[in-house]
């Protein structure tokens, strides 16, 4: 994001550079981090971050799969469960309390990824940023 001050308080003018979606899941039996980076997130995204997940064994084999979201739009209500688990019918989606992200292990990894990786006004191209992403996402997977 290309940045610059402009006369008077606090004013600061932005030209965009692109936007980048980083969806991520932690499979907690193997401490593993399954991430992907998408142009927008939303329902088609994380379809396939579920499916990047449920692939592979034993997820693919197990009796009952369960995902811990917080209320994202892609995620959210009886239709979100109905959705998911027609496709896939070993998941059960659990939904968290509105104002509980602490309790998503996945959400301090992104706050970690925001501290660390991410800066603010970074002035990077997205494909830039996901090669900043990807080994970040491989040292959480061997510090696990």
């Amino acid at each position: 994001m290309e940045c610059q001050r402009v006369r008077g308080p606090s004013r600061t003018r932005c030209a965009r550079a692109g936007v980048l979606a980083y969806l991520a899941a932690w499979d907690v039996r193997s401490a593993q981090l399954v991430g992907r980076c998408e142009p927008t997130s939303g329902i088609v995204s994380f379809d396939a971050l579920v499916a990047d997940v449920d692939g592979p064994r034993p997820v693919a084999t197990a009796t009952r799969v369960f995902w811990i979201v917080h209320n994202g739009s892609s995620h959210r209500g009886q239709a979100a469960v109905t959705r998911l688990a027609t496709r896939w019918p070993n998941l059960i989606l659990v939904h968290l309390p509105i104002h509980a992200c602490w309790l998503n292990q996945i959400e301090i990894l992104f706050s970690i990824v925001q501290r660390k990786v991410l800066h603010p006004f970074t002035r990077e191209k997205p494909v830039r940023l996901l090669a900043r992403l990807t080994p970040a996402a491989s040292r959480s997977r061997s510090q696990a």
